[in-house]
């Protein structure tokens, strides 16, 4: 009796788990939210020869993707645009950010409705620096980064759910030039995403 009944038991478990997996086991969606500078991105000091003047911008998530393969555990993606103003006077100078990145995603339930993703995500990021409003050949630039972000989702119904997120991101960029920049950001942003089965 304790046997079946323990069996029943497990039975009844693995359902439920797979029932609550083939519900809505993931989402793709966009975003968008400030992004600000820090470290030598974000550095204003005349006496640096590695500061970038970068001003607060923003930066939105074209695609923001994320996939469950068990109850916790799954894959994200993500391919972003951002801008940062540089803060010079006398002129028009920005950069601009865009990347790739992909990894695993760590998912927790909160509430019934609500769950938190941790995505790290490595990728490539690439950067243009816009002088003058213009860019030349040597103002593209590149580099291996890594995208952390977490995530609070919010299911308002089967198959729509309100998101926002914060997190940083961090890279080397090589100009072909010879030069090169360290472009780090804490970003933050709001979206909206379908969900996917």
């Amino acid at each position: 009796m304790k046997t079946c009944l323990l069996i029943l038991i497990v039975c009844l478990s693995v359902i439920s788990t797979s029932a609550q997996l083939s519900e809505r086991r993931g989402y793709i969606g966009i975003s968008a939210g400030p992004a600000y500078p820090v470290g030598d991105f974000g550095s204003k000091s005349l006496s640096s020869e590695n500061a970038q003047f970068a001003q607060r911008g923003y930066s939105t998530s074209w695609v923001n993707f994320g996939y469950l393969f068990k109850r916790h555990f799954g894959i994200t993606a993500a391919i972003f645009y951002g801008e940062n103003d540089v803060d010079r006077s006398g002129t028009e100078d920005w950069w601009q950010i865009m990347a790739i990145t992909g990894g695993p995603m760590l998912s927790m339930p909160v509430f019934e409705k609500i769950r938190i993703d941790s995505k790290f995500r490595i990728g490539y990021i690439g950067t243009t620096r816009v002088i003058d409003s213009m860019s030349g050949q040597n103002d593209f630039g590149g580099g291996f980064g890594i995208d952390f972000r977490l995530t609070v989702r919010y299911d308002v119904i089967k198959w729509l759910c309100l998101f926002m997120e914060g997190g940083y991101i961090s890279s080397r960029q090589k100009f072909p030039d010879s030069t090169a920049a360290s472009i780090q950001e804490i970003i933050a942003g709001f979206g909206v995403a379908y969900r996917l089965k």
